[in-house]
């Protein structure tokens, strides 16, 4: 604000009003009563404006960087570049652009702008401040919380291992790979007869078993033609097994191997 300050003093005698078209004359003396009202209202009316001067509001304009470097509280700054009027926020010590009353938001337009743009949380302004008020109301202080005592444990290897062995029983759901074993696919496994040129070591055949000691519980210690030719089988020697058309076709004693031509398996006659 302007700091104007006068010399003038205030006049001594307020005198009387002078009638309206009163002016000097020639060779007429002033009238005192009526110089001293001019005076006296002539110097009134000069201190009010300078008080008018001091408290108005400093008002400037000009182009967007040039406002003032040092404003007052209220001092208005009209910009010439953006057609904006603005006012010293001495406050916040900020311009403040200034609107048309009808460019200025109630506060129910706000609100419901506002709500319009609450998706998550809420549906609107009122529902986010209950949803703020639940989770203050309800939340778990760092305080409160316990990692060892509010969580689980975790086991180790070894003992989630032991804890599946020491159950009677299990509800397994296997959500891996179950179509193979020991990571074999089925296809990696015989699915039809084969010799022994099929696997890496070969297997014992019927010619190189030499006699009923080298069958695992053999019972045909009974039946043995030759009880001292260990050798045979029904008398027969190993390669000495009968073949015959079909099965319907073997007719062979009890305790005999004979082969169906065929199919090609083998039979043992035990005598039922």
């Amino acid at each position: 604000m302007a700091s104007y300050n006068t010399n003038l003093k205030d006049w001594g005698s307020s005198g009387e009003e002078y009638p309206d078209g009163y002016n000097y004359a020639v060779d007429e003396p002033p009238v005192d009563v009526w110089d001293n009202w001019l005076n006296s209202n002539i110097i009134n009316a000069i201190q009010h404006l300078v008080s008018l001067t001091n408290s108005r509001i400093e008002t400037d304009s000009g182009i967007s960087g040039s406002k003032p470097s040092s404003p007052e509280s209220a001092h208005l700054y009209y910009d010439t570049d953006n057609y904006e009027l603005e006012a010293w926020d001495s406050s916040q010590s900020a311009w403040r652009g200034l609107a048309y009353t009808s460019e200025i938001r109630t506060n129910s337009e706000i609100v419901s702008a506002a709500d319009g743009e609450i998706t998550s949380a809420a549906t609107s302004l009122s529902g986010l401040d209950n949803a703020v008020s639940y989770l203050d109301t309800n939340k778990l202080d760092s305080s409160q919380y316990n990692p060892e005592t509010d969580t689980h444990s975790k086991y180790t290897d070894s003992e989630a291992v032991s804890a599946v062995n020491n159950e009677t029983s299990l509800a397994v759901d296997i959500s891996g790979d179950a179509d193979t074993l020991d990571g074999n696919d089925a296809s990696a496994f015989a699915d039809t007869n084969h010799g022994n040129e099929e696997h890496s070591s070969a297997f014992t055949t019927l010619t190189e078993v030499n006699n009923n000691a080298d069958v695992t519980n053999a019972d045909h210690a009974d039946n043995a033609d030759h009880a001292d030719n260990s050798d045979t089988v029904g008398g027969l020697q190993p390669g000495e097994v009968e073949h015959y058309a079909s099965e319907a076709d073997i007719s062979v004693e009890k305790g005999q191997f004979a082969i169906a031509d065929d199919t090609g398996e083998l039979y043992f006659e035990d005598g039922n």
